[in-house]
This record gives structure tokens, C-alpha cells and sequence, in this order.
């Protein structure tokens, strides 16, 4: 076993620092209909950086924080968000993309309205309060609006300043004033920025000009706010 699979936290596991140098998902051929085991995957995959000191966008990271809950409370991460999070913003249970073990993803495949992610990020933005209600600890909220580990060398072609200014606990940081999002596949954006006291949530299907989306926010919308 690599030594350093020891020493991989959950902070590790929260800012993608776990020490892969790629990312074991997006390596699967899952064409082939194999069941894979995304545990399998990330423990098999490489560890060549010391946990937490390297930023790798990897979806087994993500996806092991699912089984931990799944493990340590006795619920799934579905069932343990409705419970503890999603209820009380009034929002349904969501659909949730499975594993082939039957574990959320985590990283991917949520099923949320517009009205859903922002009400989400307007938890976040009043740090972790709904309705008087201390949902999340605001020393998590305070650490995942943070960076935690750097994303200089974060060097995917779609990257733009917006993904060199750090990585917190899965949401990434911003270039404007200290503001930071949500980000998911093809376009869809839950940005929060502090200084404005608002909250832009984008839900789109644009696998080819997903940064355009975001860029919209700093260079059209953010001035009429």
C-alpha cells in the first residue's frame, strides 16, 4: 500500500488535494458496462503527491466522501441531506445518480431546479443559516468559501482565472472580490458573491463554452447589481 494513503484526510478528500496525479473516473472506460467500484478506483490509482499539497479535480474524491457518510451515520449522502439540510429550505428529495454499489455519486448527477441551487447557495451566502436555523457549522461554511489548496497549476484547456484562484471544500474561488461558486458540468453555476449580498445560479446543457456562462456574470451582470 502507498504511504501516503495513510495520510490522506478528510480535508484532503473536501479540496481534491488526496495526491492522485489524474483523475481515476474520468480514466474509466465505462463503456463497456463494467461495474465499476469507484472505491476500487481511487485506492488503485496512483498516489504521487503528498495529500494536500496538490490540487487534482478528481471526482473519486468526491465520490469517497459519499461512501464515508454512507459508512460512519448509516445513511445515504441523499438521505442524509434531506434530513439534516435539504427539509427544511423546502426542498424534495432529489434524485441522486447512483455508483453501481448504489451510493450517490457525489461528484456528479443532483437533481436541482434553479430556485433549488440558489435557495442552496443563499444557505451558504448566510453562512449556513436558514430561517434562524444553524444548519452548517459557519467555521465550515468560513472554510469552504476559502482557499485551501492552490489551483496555479490547474491545467485543463477550458481553464481561465477563474479556476487559478484556489479551491475550497468543493466549490472553487472566483477572480471578482472574494466571491466563489458552485460549479457542475456543462454550464451550471451557483455564484455567491459576498460584497453584492446575492446569489447568480445558472442551469444550462453547454458542454463547449461552459466558461462563457460564468464570464457573462463578471462582464454583464455584475455591474447591475
Amino acid at each position: 500500500m502507498n504511504e501516503y494513503l495513510k495520510e490522506i484526510t478528510i480535508h484532503d478528500l473536501l479540496c481534491m488535494g488526496s495526491g492522485h496525479g489524474e483523475c481515476p473516473v474520468m480514466k474509466a472506460d465505462w463503456s463497456d458496462d463494467k461495474e465499476w467500484d469507484i472505491s476500487q478506483l481511487f485506492f488503485n490509482e496512483p498516489i504521487i503527491f503528498k495529500p494536500g499539497t496538490r490540487f487534482i479535480y478528481d471526482n473519486s474524491a468526491t465520490y469517497m466522501l459519499s461512501k464515508i457518510i454512507s459508512i460512519t451515520t448509516g445513511s445515504k449522502l441523499d438521505e442524509y441531506l434531506n434530513e439534516k439540510v435539504f427539509k427544511y429550505l423546502q426542498i424534495p428529495k432529489p434524485k441522486w445518480d447512483t455508483c453501481p454499489k448504489g451510493i450517490p455519486q457525489g461528484f456528479s448527477g443532483v437533481y436541482l431546479t434553479a430556485d433549488e441551487l440558489s435557495r442552496f447557495g443563499q444557505l451558504i451566502l448566510n453562512k449556513g443559516i436558514w430561517n434562524g436555523n444553524q444548519l452548517i457549522p459557519s467555521s465550515y461554511i468560513e472554510q469552504a468559501t476559502s482557499v485551501q489548496i492552490q489551483t496555479k497549476d490547474f491545467n485543463e484547456k477550458f481553464a481561465t482565472e477563474d479556476h487559478h484562484q484556489g479551491y475550497g471544500y468543493q466549490m472553487w474561488m472566483n477572480s471578482y472580490n472574494g466571491s466563489y461558486r458552485m460549479d457542475g458540468l456543462y454550464g451550471n453555476y451557483v455564484v455567491i458573491l459576498p460584497d453584492k449580498n446575492a446569489v447568480v445560479t445558472y442551469v444550462s446543457n453547454e458542454p463547449k463554452n461552459m466558461t462563457g456562462i460564468l464570464e457573462l456574470t463578471w462582464n454583464t451582470l455584475i455591474d447591475k447589481l
